[in-house]
């Protein structure tokens, strides 16, 4: 009986995560692409949370713990544009040690930018504060924890691998996979940490 509970669990969290990848590719497209990543992620690591609630009742409830920033969504699209023009430019251009250095620049402001972007995220969910305070919260972690930032470098790096490596996995269950398991590391790093988890948290019912 535990192993076929355990197999339920199993098949029921699989389809939680397939749901909230739908839940998030879906809000990406309702909310027109260029502007709509980073409410899309958001809207994703909500449900994440409470997924018996469903999402609609989420926006609904919990509209302040969703991130509506068009301006940090649309410097994640000028991002991808970016990858996209340089990977598709003459491949002469690949030699050139300029051309070099705009791509190891541009990933490493893409990395460090997407893990702001997931503490941010957290922090607007999980604690009580003026918006400006999230932000602040979100660079002093990113600064000041190096252990977190470099557990969620690894993070980044193996949902980049997963995109090159195999595209319809990535789109199946990446960025729900990647929600989830850096909720749960940030929640076991910094809901005690000294001078993060002293803040007021989010009631969720």
């Amino acid at each position: 009986m535990s192993q076929k509970s355990r197999l339920v669990r199993i098949v029921e969290q699989f389809y939680i995560l397939v749901k909230a990848a739908v839940i998030f590719w879906w809000a990406v497209i309702r909310n027109g692409v260029v502007y709509g990543w980073v409410k899309a992620y958001s809207e994703l690591a909500l449900y994440l949370r409470m997924p018996d609630l469903g999402i609609k009742y989420l926006r609904g409830h919990y509209a302040e713990q969703i991130t509506k920033n068009k301006l940090l969504s649309f410097l994640v699209s000028i991002d991808l544009a970016l990858f996209f023009l340089l990977s598709q430019q003459a491949k002469p251009w690949h030699t050139f040690v300029w051309y070099q250095i705009m791509i190891v620049v541009l990933l490493l402001a893409s990395i460090i930018y997407s893990i702001y972007l997931t503490i941010l995220i957290w922090c607007q969910q999980q604690y009580q504060m003026m918006p400006q305070q999230h932000y602040l919260l979100a660079l002093t972690i990113l600064v000041k924890k190096p252990l977190l930032s470099l557990t969620l470098l690894m993070c980044v790096t193996a949902l980049g691998l997963l995109a090159w490596l195999n595209l319809w996995l990535f789109l199946f269950i990446g960025p729900s996979v990647y929600c989830w398991l850096t909720t749960k590391i940030m929640q076991r790093l910094l809901n005690h940490a000294e001078g993060v988890g002293n803040w007021k948290l989010v009631e969720y019912h």
